[in-house]
């Protein structure tokens, strides 16, 4: 059984990426991660609703880590690179 409570597994502080971000459990791991207080940088296909799921975790997470929406195609070598 993991202690959920130990140091080492605490996202305060931590940046974090978090593909699929922009709906379903990827959005939903990035609103927890963000509620720990870590830095979550959020990737996604599609920009519009990317950009609606950082709001949304913005404002149910006002005191929370910071985040950051890009897009990304896994097909466009340009937005991989643009992510690194």
């Amino acid at each position: 059984m993991l202690d959920t409570d130990s140091e080492e597994q605490r996202a305060t502080g931590k940046v974090v990426v978090v593909t699929g971000a922009s709906k379903g459990l990827g959005k939903q791991v990035a609103l927890a991660l963000a509620e720990e207080g870590a830095n979550v940088a959020m990737l996604a296909r599609t920009a519009a609703d990317l950009e609606a799921a950082r709001m949304e975790i913005i404002n149910e997470v006002f005191a929370g880590g910071l985040s950051l929406s890009l897009f990304l195609s896994l097909s466009l070598s340009l937005s991989l690179s643009a992510c690194v």
